[in-house]
């Protein structure tokens, strides 16, 4: 199980990293500030809820997220990627099956900390990420 100040440094550094990771679409995770994509801005976007931190035992092979959404106008899609994997994993965007699902699973293949965000579109507007973070092991 993680504790705190290391549940911490991992948010951190996911949220740095973000804008590098592909959302599997072609189009690097960093959509600016989420605004709708019309003329008016976006003053009730969604809220994306990437579900509670889960700690795995060993040898899991699949891992069931559990991604939610509220507020906006409904209606939504889902946006997982995964945003850092132990360094000597091989899993990728493409490991997340039914990415666009609220809860798709993710397949790991080793023991170490995962995290994935989670974003939500209602049709207009985008949420800011959530994150969750997966303890293998």
């Amino acid at each position: 199980m993680l504790d705190a100040v290391t549940h911490l440094c991992l948010l951190v550094l996911a949220a740095c990293h973000l804008g590098a990771v592909d959302d599997g679409g072609g189009k690097a995770s960093d959509r600016g500030d989420r605004g709708d994509t019309g003329s008016t801005p976006c003053t009730e976007p969604p809220v994306a809820h990437a579900g509670p931190d889960q700690a795995v035992p060993a040898n899991t092979g699949e891992v069931q997220l559990d991604g939610d959404a509220s507020g906006g106008r409904g209606a939504y899609g889902f946006a997982w990627a995964l945003v850092t994997i132990p360094g000597d994993s091989s899993t990728s965007q493409a490991d997340i099956h039914d990415a666009g699902d609220p809860d798709p699973v993710l397949v790991v293949d080793v023991d170490g900390t995962y995290v994935l965000s989670l974003e939500v579109r209602d049709g207009r507007c985008w949420s800011a990420p959530d994150y969750v973070v997966i303890d293998v092991g």
